[in-house]
């Protein structure tokens, strides 16, 4: 019998500007290591979120471990719609954490709480709205913006750098993608413009379907075992500037960013990707096959004694 899922606590661009990269089959982005400066967020804590302990038990080989699922499940600038599918989608991720092994605990990003990565063996920042263009030096009065939640955005890039400096594998999914970069000193696309291939548009969309170009030589290519896969998508928003210790590992057709790591392994595990695996239109397996070593990964994570 499957359990409920635990609980702690409580999109569009590329418009116009001589500087926009991604063009009609070009390639904004090549499979390139980013920058080598810190990794301290625009506007965010380098260190370790606070609060919290440290005493968690060690997961070890074939135990279960206990992840962070982060997104936010409800806020004033949340219309009822778009709240409702995000709890949908994390409900699906959250059900395939469990399938593959691991404890999903979900943390609403809005409540205003404090988590601490060190309660967890991972953490995984899901989708959601948009993040604040002030943290990356974007334009605040882009008219397309929208959803945004300023106390979200500095919980999760808390999390992220805590999961990070503290040997926490990180997974992000679309938002969870954008804010990561957002953390790594990278910025955005405020929107991708009225005809990008990456969202439907209309009151409500559903999720649009696309080829992805992946590097062989990554975590991603590893996962899927291919070098391109049809995934779906709901976005307005993607990277602009490559966050600092960053690589691309997959692209669009347009040169949309699909998908990030950690130019060097050695600092830790990191995936994310812009598409949704989680959608239930998405192809089958991608789900899993993203999961699945994300929950290995996590099951190596240290373990901090409470001093």
């Amino acid at each position: 019998m499957s359990r409920s899922v635990d609980d702690d606590g409580g999109g569009r661009h590329l418009a116009g500007g001589s500087d926009r990269q991604v063009a009609n089959g070009g390639t904004a982005h090549p499979f390139a290591n980013g920058g080598a400066a810190s990794a301290a967020a625009n506007g965010g804590a380098a260190s370790a979120a606070a609060g919290g302990g440290g005493a968690r038990a060690a997961a070890g080989d074939g135990a279960r471990p206990r992840i962070a699922v982060s997104y936010v499940r409800g806020a004033p600038s949340h219309p009822a719609w778009f709240s409702k599918r995000l709890a949908n989608l994390a409900h699906r991720a959250a059900d395939g954490l469990r399938a593959a092994g691991a404890e999903p605990v979900v943390l609403d990003s809005a409540s205003g709480h404090v988590f601490s990565a060190l309660d967890y063996d991972g953490v995984v920042v899901l989708g959601g709205g948009d993040v604040d263009p002030a943290r990356y030096g974007g334009d605040t009065d882009e008219p397309t913006v929208h959803c945004v939640d300023t106390g979200a955005d500095e919980t999760e890039i808390d999390l992220v750098n805590g999961a990070i400096e503290n040997g926490r594998p990180v997974l992000g999914i679309c938002r969870g993608l954008q804010l990561i970069n957002v953390a790594f000193a990278g910025s955005l696309f405020e929107d991708l413009g009225a005809d990008s291939i990456h969202k439907i548009h209309q009151p409500q969309p559903p999720m649009a379907s696309h080829p992805v170009q992946i590097a062989p030589d990554s975590l991603l290519g590893a996962a899927l075992g291919t070098a391109t896969v049809t995934v779906q998508s709901g976005h307005h928003q993607a990277v602009r500037r490559l966050g600092d210790r960053l690589r691309v590992v997959a692209t669009a057709a347009d040169g949309v960013v699909e998908a990030v790591e950690l130019a060097r392994p050695d600092e830790g595990w990191l995936l994310a990707v812009q598409r949704h695996p989680e959608e239930p239109g998405s192809p089958d397996g991608q789900l899993h096959a993203l999961l699945e070593p994300f929950v290995e990964a996590c099951r190596q994570a240290p373990v901090d004694v409470a001093g």
